[in-house]
């Protein structure tokens, strides 16, 4: 059997043999990282390795430190100041700036306002200008339909006929016509409708019995019907044409209407005639004639808004 001997007498088991990489370590062995106590770590080895910091070593690592800190000082203290300077001259043109701001502000009000009161005014010389060129035209009326078979020449004979025929009970001599021609504008052989023709009456009454009686005769030249209407300015045309939702509209509710100088549109319900015009509230307008509004009205009149400010 292991561990006897032949004589039956026991004996002590052989000692195992270990590994070195399994051996345990002395205190001698390096623990930080297999430096040894000889390699520098940055602090001041204490002679003998293992004796205490003396008080001159102390003194010396304070001394350092308060070098370092007076140091540290210096250079907080110094870009302080260089902060401030910077910080109070930034201050300086804030403050330029915002006083050159408020001065722009007050200009840029200033030419809003200035703007707005100039296109008021332009608006009511434009009316104004308007109106003078319908009142040039109060004694124009406008033929339509006429055809273009009808030379220049023989305009005011072919015009006087149909005036006759429309007014019989007026004098030949009164029947004046102080200027005749076709509209200002190139004829085109692709268009079948014909130039308006525009004439001119001496006297305004005689006008106005043309136009009255225009309203219950048909006029006829050649079996093609004709149709007269007041000469009035582009401006005013076109000013109608954008209203033409609103004059819808009374129509629908059996509104009577007419236009008025300077332009103006005059409505007639129940016994009441409401006016409106580029400056009215059309909400009022329609109000007063009872009448359920017209929710775009508003941006129909085309008042200028006011410069922002």
């Amino acid at each position: 059997m292991p561990g006897t001997t032949r004589g039956g007498k026991k004996t002590d088991p052989p000692t195992p043999v270990v590994a070195p990489i399994f051996q345990r370590r002395g205190l001698d062995d390096s623990q930080d990282g297999g430096r040894t106590r000889g390699e520098d770590t940055g602090l001041d080895s204490v002679p003998g390795g293992s004796q205490p910091a003396s008080r001159a070593d102390i003194s010396q690592i304070l001394a350092r430190m308060g070098d370092m800190q007076a140091s540290l000082a210096l250079d907080i203290a110094k870009i302080a100041t260089e902060v401030r300077a910077e910080v109070g001259a930034l201050g300086l043109r804030i403050g330029e700036l915002e006083e050159s701001t408020g001065d722009l502000v007050a200009a840029h009000n200033a030419l809003a306002r200035t703007t707005d009161t100039l296109s008021h005014r332009m608006d009511r010389m434009e009316l104004a200008l308007e109106d003078v060129a319908n009142r040039s035209r109060r004694n124009n009326i406008r033929l339509q339909g006429l055809p273009e078979s009808v030379q220049t020449r023989e305009l005011h004979e072919t015009v006087l006929g149909l005036l006759k025929r429309l007014v019989p009970e007026v004098p030949p001599a009164r029947l004046i016509m102080d200027r005749i021609h076709r509209a200002l504008r190139a004829p085109r052989a692709d268009s079948q409708q014909p130039r308006d023709v525009i004439f001119c009456l001496h006297y305004y009454t005689i006008k106005e019995e043309v136009m009255r009686k225009i309203r219950d005769v048909d006029l006829v030249y050649e079996d093609v019907k004709l149709a007269l209407f007041q000469d009035l300015a582009p401006e005013t045309l076109q000013r109608r044409r954008a209203w033409r939702p609103i004059t819808a509209h009374l129509g629908r509710h059996n509104i009577r209407y007419a236009w008025g100088f300077p332009f103006k549109l005059l409505a007639f319900a129940g016994g009441k005639t409401s006016t409106l015009t580029l400056q009215s509230d059309p909400q009022q307008f329609f109000t007063r004639l009872d009448c359920p509004p017209l929710p775009d009205a508003g941006n129909l009149l085309s008042s200028p808004s006011p410069a922002p400010q």
